[in-house]
């Protein structure tokens, strides 16, 4: 900057000068006559000495500026924090991990669904959970909605600037974490410890016109404690010991290899959970956290699969959904998958099974209203394979949608079938000869630096835990 300064101070008395000289009388000088002993090259040869450019510069002149004691106040400067103050990043669980359906479903006192098609910048950890007050109803037809969104924002100065730049009109409250406000529109952000902030808003829609607004304040600052309570709980328990001395010893015996690792350097996605996550826990509390486990979501499909193609990165995948896994062998990003358990369709009928039904035959009469997916996805091609080993085509009854209120039968997976449902519906079996299940893989990627871990991890969820964790969630499994 001093030198800017001192640059532009040079020319304007060079300009000066020029002016003064070329209109003082008298003055016969050329541009080709310099005064002895100038040399010719010199540009400022033209200059009297008494304006000439200093080229001395004093001994300080690199030494940094004095700081300022004004300079913290300012909000901008805060984010030099960010970069020169930043502290260890903690290691904190997923947004999806902080809950089960189940809970999130006991809490509200309604059905919950998490939001498969939210979008999310890379890097932050945000979940969206759809409540309805009936099961049948459209997803998208929500009667209410929560985000919870989780941050390590590595310095306690990003924290309030954060909060002032985001939420200016904001309040304080109480009894939440280190520091705590909830803004104009309801929305809560809490400082849990340190750099570590939990968002949480939500809205619900009115019933008389369905027109959203945001929940009630008293509403918010409960569901903020539970919250709270839970994401403390997880980050001062990463894991729960073993319920048996058994299951305790086969829990070493598995996390034996992982110990190597550091924190999340083995990466692993499945599409549910809540399947294996509790004794994943069990080899993380042994091994630093070493399996990094994530959901796979079907709008992340396109953006997890091209990371993967340019730069590696997950070891394993466990899925069923073969728009991804196809898409990924195609690709030659995949080894050949191994089969952990089979997804299973059944015949979903109302209580006493008023219309007598035993089996997709009897689906075969014009009265007969029959829900279903839509003849695009997978699990509507497969449904409609079976009705035609069956004989039977949609012409032989009546089709509804899969969220039709109203139906007869409903063919659909056993895996995804509510609690609420469960209570509410009889289950009837598929003829074997008729029957068509949908595998679950487990896909080892080609880019995996830990081949070994990988096996390992595949005889893991064949194991008899493992495998009547699948059993327990209305899968079938292989062993």
């Amino acid at each position: 900057m001093k030198r800017v300064f001192l640059l532009m101070l040079s020319l304007l008395v060079l300009f000066s000068m020029a002016a003064c000289s070329s209109s003082q009388p008298g003055n016969k000088e050329t541009l080709s006559e310099h005064p002895e002993g100038k040399n010719a090259e010199d540009p400022q040869a033209e200059i009297p000495e008494e304006y000439c450019l200093k080229t001395n510069i004093p001994d300080d002149w690199h030494d940094p500026l004095p700081s300022s004691e004004y300079a913290g106040d300012f909000p901008l400067f805060g984010l030099g924090a960010l970069v020169d103050g930043a502290q260890e990043g903690v290691s904190l669980p997923q947004v999806i991990d902080l809950f089960t359906i189940d809970e999130l479903e006991a809490y509200l006192g309604m059905i919950v669904s998490v939001d498969e098609n939210l979008y999310s910048l890379e890097g932050d950890d945000v979940e969206q959970y759809f409540l309805r007050e009936t099961e049948t109803a459209i997803p998208e037809l929500w009667d209410g909605k929560i985000k919870i969104w989780l941050k390590d924002l590595g310095n306690p100065a990003g924290v309030s600037f954060y909060l002032e730049q985001l939420y200016p009109n904001s309040r304080e409250i109480e009894d939440l974490g280190e520091h705590a406000i909830i803004s104009t529109s309801n929305t809560v952000i809490i400082q849990v410890k340190g750099a570590v902030i939990v968002g949480i808003s939500a809205e619900f829609k009115r019933p008389e016109d369905r027109v959203a607004e945001p929940a009630e304040e008293k509403f918010m600052l409960d569901l903020a404690h539970f919250v709270s309570e839970r994401l403390i709980e997880k980050m001062s328990s990463p894991g729960q010991a073993g319920e048996t001395d058994t299951e305790t010893g086969t829990a070493q015996q598995e996390n034996k290899s992982f110990k190597a690792l550091g924190p999340g350097e083995f990466e692993a996605y499945i599409d549910k959970l809540d399947l294996i996550k509790k004794y994943v826990d069990e080899i993380n509390a042994e091994c630093s956290a070493a399996i990094n486990l994530r959901p796979l979501r079907y709008p992340e499909f396109e953006k997890i699969l091209t990371n993967l193609a340019q730069k590696g990165g997950p070891d394993v995948f466990i899925t069923s959904q073969p728009s991804f896994y196809e898409e990924a062998l195609k690709q030659n990003l995949f080894s050949e998958g191994v089969v952990v358990a089979y997804e299973t369709p059944v015949i979903m009928v109302h209580v006493g099974n008023p219309k007598g039904i035993t089996g997709l035959a009897d689906l075969a009469k014009k009265d007969m209203r029959v829900a279903m997916a839509d003849q695009d996805t997978p699990e509507g091609q497969m449904i409609r394979a079976m009705l035609a080993k069956a004989g039977i085509t949609e012409e032989d009854f009546s089709v509804r949608s899969q969220y039709e209120v109203n139906f007869d039968a409903a063919i659909v997976y056993r895996n995804a079938v509510s609690a609420k449902e469960k209570e509410e519906y009889e289950f009837v079996e598929i003829e074997p000869d008729y029957l068509i299940e949908n595998p679950v893989f487990l896909f080892a990627t080609k880019s995996t630096e830990h081949p070994e871990l990988v096996d390992q991890f595949t005889g893991f969820m064949l194991s008899e835990r493992v495998q009547h964790s699948f059993e327990v969630f209305g899968y079938r499994p292989v062993k």
